[in-house]
């Protein structure tokens, strides 16, 4: 069982989410990282499009989203919380 540890953030769009959570989520799977990799980058990609004021352009990198991740880890703890 997965569990989200959800954050607020400022979205000033309402669209790009689903985009960007799809796209780096199978990203991961293709790679072959584990399931809270997937979702962590997933959730990553949707916080940082919504934020965003355009979709495609602003289609974060692999760097980026590694990097909101550890911000989020280091601020708020794990964005994934999976139960053995």
């Amino acid at each position: 069982m997965e569990n989200s540890n959800a954050r607020q953030y400022n979205a000033l769009k309402g669209f790009g989410g689903g985009d960007g959570y799809a796209s780096a989520f199978l990203y991961g799977v293709f790679e072959g990282l584990d399931l809270a990799e997937c979702l962590e980058l997933g959730s990553a990609s949707a916080s940082l499009l919504v934020a965003s004021h355009g979709c495609a352009p602003n289609m974060p990198a692999l760097g980026a989203l590694r990097e909101f991740i550890a911000d989020s880890k280091k601020r708020h703890g794990d964005m994934v919380a999976m139960d053995d």
